[in-house]
C-alpha cells in the first residue's frame, strides 16, 4: 500500500532571497501559507523543509586565503587522513599536510568524476558547507555570508541537512560543488528562532526597548499561530 506523505520539500523558495532582507516578511508569509495549505491538503505531513542552493560556496572555497586552516579546524583528522592516504591523489596535489592535500584535491581536481574519491570527500565538503552556512559572516557584519542562509535562518528555519552532490548540473557544480541544503521550518519554533537570529545578528546595537519589542512581537506571533491551528 502507498503510505501517506510525511515530508514536504519546497523548491524555489530561495528565489525571494534575491531581493535581500527588504522582502523577508513577504518570504515568511509565503512560506507559512504554503505550509498551512500543504497541511490542509495532506494532514499526514509533519516535516517541512526547503531544498536550497549554497550559491557562493565554491567561490568561497576556491578563493579562501587560509582554506587549509579552515579544513583542519572543521574536518576530523581521520577523514583528512583517509583522503590523503587513499592513493588517489596525483603527486602534483599531494602533500604531507593532510589538510593541504584535501584542499588541493577539492580545488584542483574534477574529483566528482571519480565515485570513490567523491565518496571520500563527502564528509569533508559537508563539514565545510555547514561551517560556511553557520559561521562565515559578511564583512563588518554578523549576517551569514550566504544570503540564502540569511533568508531562511532569518525567517526562523534551522539547518536540517547538507546534501552532497545534490545538484550536479553545470550551474550547481560551478556555484557550490553540487552541494545543496535543507532548511527545516517548524511553525512551533520559527517565531522564537527569528527573534534569536535577530538578536544574534544585531549584536549589542539593539537597545533594551528594541529587544523587549522583538520578544513581544514573538509572543503575539505565537498567539496568532495558535489561533490559526
Amino acid at each position: 500500500p502507498i503510505k501517506e506523505p510525511t515530508v514536504a520539500a519546497f523548491w524555489s523558495v530561495n528565489n525571494i532571497a534575491d531581493a535581500g532582507l527588504a522582502r523577508l516578511q513577504i518570504g515568511a508569509r509565503l512560506i507559512k501559507s504554503s505550509i498551512y495549505e500543504a497541511q490542509l491538503a495532506h494532514p499526514s505531513l509533519t516535516t517541512f523543509v526547503t531544498l536550497s542552493p549554497i550559491p557562493a560556496f565554491r567561490k568561497w572555497i576556491d578563493q579562501h586565503p587560509q582554506l587549509e586552516a579552515v579544513i583542519e579546524k572543521v574536518v576530523p583528522a581521520q577523514q583528512l587522513e583517509a583522503v590523503q592516504k587513499s592513493g588517489m591523489i596525483p603527486d602534483y596535489y599531494s602533500s604531507e599536510d593532510a589538510s593541504k592535500a584535501v584542499a588541493n584535491t577539492i580545488t584542483g581536481m574534477e574529483w566528482w568524476a571519480d565515485k570513490e574519491l567523491s565518496d571520500l570527500l563527502a564528509q569533508p565538503l559537508s563539514a565545510l558547507a555547514e561551517h560556511y552556512i553557520l559561521q562565515e559572516k559578511l564583512p563588518d557584519s554578523l549576517m551569514p555570508n550566504c544570503f540564502v542562509a540569511g533568508f531562511h535562518l532569518g525567517n526562523g528555519a534551522t539547518l536540517h541537512r547538507i546534501n552532497f552532490l545534490a545538484d550536479t548540473s553545470k550551474l550547481g557544480m560551478d556555484r557550490s560543488y553540487g552541494m545543496m541544503v535543507n532548511y527545516h521550518y517548524d511553525l512551533e519554533t520559527t517565531c522564537a528562532n527569528k527573534v534569536e537570529f535577530k538578536l544574534k545578528v544585531s549584536g549589542p546595537k539593539l537597545s533594551r526597548r528594541q529587544r523587549a519589542k522583538l520578544n513581544n512581537n514573538n509572543n503575539n506571533n505565537d498567539n496568532n499561530n495558535n489561533n490559526n491551528n
